[in-house]
C-alpha cells in the first residue's frame, strides 16, 4: 500500500531557488560553501542542477548551518521577501494573477505543497475577520521559528506587492518578544502580538475582497491546470504531522490504536515514526483539540462551556485543567489576557 504522506527524510521538494538564494545571502555575508553544506548531503555541484529533489531533514541541516555561519538574526526574513517569484514559473504566475486576496488564500491552499510545504494553515472566521492558524506541516522542528517567520514575511511581502502599499496583516507568535524586534517591525510591520497561544495571522475582510486589478483570468486558469498536473505527477503531497492532525480532526481519533488503524501501519510503526518527526500522539492530539478551544476562548470570547463543546471535552473539569496544562492560565485569564 503507498503512503498518502511524506516524511522528513523523503526527496521530493523541488528547492533548488530557495535554496541557492539562502546560499547566496550566507556567502555575501561571509559564509564558506562547505561548512554550509556540511552534513547536508548537497553537493556544490548540485547547486547547478535544474531539479535536485532535497528532503525537509537536508533543509532543516542547512538551515541550522546558516545560522551558525552567520552572525545575523534576518535570514529567515531576507530570504522570505525573495520566496516568490520561485524557480517553479507556474507557481510564480499564479500568485500574480490571482483576482483577490481571498482567492490568493484559496490558491494558497490548494497548491501548498507547490509553494511552502513545510506549513500548512487552517482558515478561521470570526466576525469582520480571516483568520491564519498556522501549523508545521512535516515535523516539530528546531528551525520552525525560521519557517514561521520566512512565511509570514512572504505573504507580508506579496500582499504588498499585490495592493501597492502596506496593509494591516496582524501577525501572531507563540514565542516570547525577541530581541531584534526591529527586523519584525520592519518586515512584517508593527501589528505584532507575542506570547499568544496560537501562531496565526488576522486581515479584515475588506482587503481579502478587494479585487487585484493587475491579474489576467486567462493567465491565472492556464497556470492553475499547469499547477494542477504538477501535484498529479507527486502522490504524496501532505506531511505526516498535517496528515495525521487532519485525520484525527476528520475521523475523531482518540488513542494510537485508532491512528495506526487509519494509516494502515502497526503502533511500534506508528510510534517510532512519530519520535523521528519529534512528536508523539498525545502531542498530536493535544494540538488538535488546543486550536479549537485555544481559539473559540481567546478570539471569539466564547463561555467555557461552548469552547469545551466545540473541542469535544467530556466534561468542565477536564476542560479547564487541560487549558490549565497547555498555557499555564485558567481559562478566564487566557480570555482577559
Amino acid at each position: 500500500m503507498t503512503r498518502a504522506w511524506f516524511e522528513n527524510k523523503d526527496k521530493q521538494f523541488d528547492c533548488q531557488s530557495m535554496v541557492v538564494k539562502l546560499i547566496d545571502l550566507c556567502r555575501n555575508r561571509g559564509a564558506d560553501i562547505e561548512p554550509l553544506l556540511r552534513g547536508t548531503g548537497i553537493f556544490y555541484e548540485d547547486l547547478y542542477r535544474r531539479q535536485n529533489y532535497l528532503s525537509f531533514a537536508q533543509i532543516e541541516t542547512l538551515l541550522s548551518n546558516a545560522q551558525k555561519q552567520v552572525n545575523s538574526s534576518d535570514l529567515s526574513f531576507l530570504l522570505g521577501r525573495r520566496l516568490f517569484p520561485n524557480q517553479n514559473p507556474d507557481v510564480s504566475e499564479l500568485i500574480y494573477n490571482a483576482t483577490s486576496l481571498a482567492d490568493l488564500l484559496r490558491l494558497c491552499r490548494c497548491y501548498q505543497y507547490l509553494m511552502f510545504p513545510w506549513l500548512f494553515i487552517t482558515v478561521r472566521q470570526h466576525q469582520d475577520k480571516t483568520w491564519l492558524i498556522v501549523d508545521n506541516a512535516i515535523a516539530e522542528s528546531a528551525q520552525q521559528l525560521f519557517f514561521y517567520e520566512m512565511l509570514y514575511t512572504a505573504v507580508n511581502a506579496t500582499c504588498k506587492w499585490h495592493i501597492g502599499h502596506q496593509i494591516p496583516l496582524h501577525f501572531y507568535f507563540r514565542q516570547k518578544r525577541p530581541r531584534n524586534i526591529y527586523q519584525y517591525e520592519e518586515n512584517l510591520g508593527h501589528r505584532l502580538t507575542f506570547n499568544y497561544p496560537l501562531n496565526m495571522i488576522a486581515v479584515d475582510n475588506q482587503w481579502l475582497n478587494k479585487k487585484l486589478l493587475n491579474s489576467s483570468a486567462l493567465a491565472r486558469q492556464h497556470h492553475r491546470l499547469q499547477c494542477s498536473a504538477q501535484l498529479h505527477k507527486t502522490p504524496q503531497r501532505i506531511g505526516l504531522l498535517q496528515y495525521t492532525r487532519q485525520l484525527l480532526t476528520r475521523e475523531n481519533i482518540n488513542n494510537l490504536e485508532e491512528l495506526a488503524d487509519a494509516l494502515a501501519i502497526s503502533q511500534a510503526t506508528l510510534k517510532r515514526k512519530l519520535k523521528q518527526h519529534g512528536c508523539s500522539f498525545q502531542q498530536i492530539h493535544d494540538s488538535v483539540k488546543s486550536q479549537t478551544a485555544l481559539f473559540d476562548l481567546k478570539v471569539r470570547q466564547l463561555s467555557n462551556e461552548q469552547a469545551a463543546s466545540s473541542s469535544r471535552f467530556n466534561n468542565l473539569p477536564n476542560f479547564r485543567r487541560a487549558i490549565k496544562r497547555w498555557t499555564g492560565m485558567t481559562p478566564s485569564q487566557l480570555k482577559s489576557g
